[in-house]
């Protein structure tokens, strides 16, 4: 863990379902957290059929190495749910590897 702080710099959905997922609320936005700090980025789900759907949150910030990828997994038995899923941006470092969120 580095000593840096961290600040995200934008966000992003990949990925074969990455249109059933939006942002709600970016909790991170204008921040610089600390080593151990954290915050919190909110997801909207919204379905386009039924079954697994599947997607990547790319947390890009200002620290060496490459942006943090968060998956993110939602399924429904009609197109008509909708769910929020709650995950918290990376824990800062200056390492080369941002690894993956929870």
């Amino acid at each position: 863990m580095g000593s840096a702080p961290l600040k995200v710099t934008s966000l992003e959905f990949k990925g074969t379902n990455a249109n059933e997922f939006a942002l709600k609320e970016n909790g991170c936005d204008g921040l610089a957290l600390d080593p151990g700090e954290s915050c919190t980025i909110t997801v909207r789900f919204t379905p386009g059929a039924k079954g697994t759907r599947s997607a990547q949150l790319v947390v890009h910030q200002n620290l060496r190495g490459p942006a943090s990828t968060v998956k993110l997994t939602g399924g429904s038995s009609t197109t008509t749910s909708s769910t929020t899923t709650t995950t918290r941006a990376p824990t800062p470092t200056t390492t080369g590897n941002a690894g993956s969120g929870p």
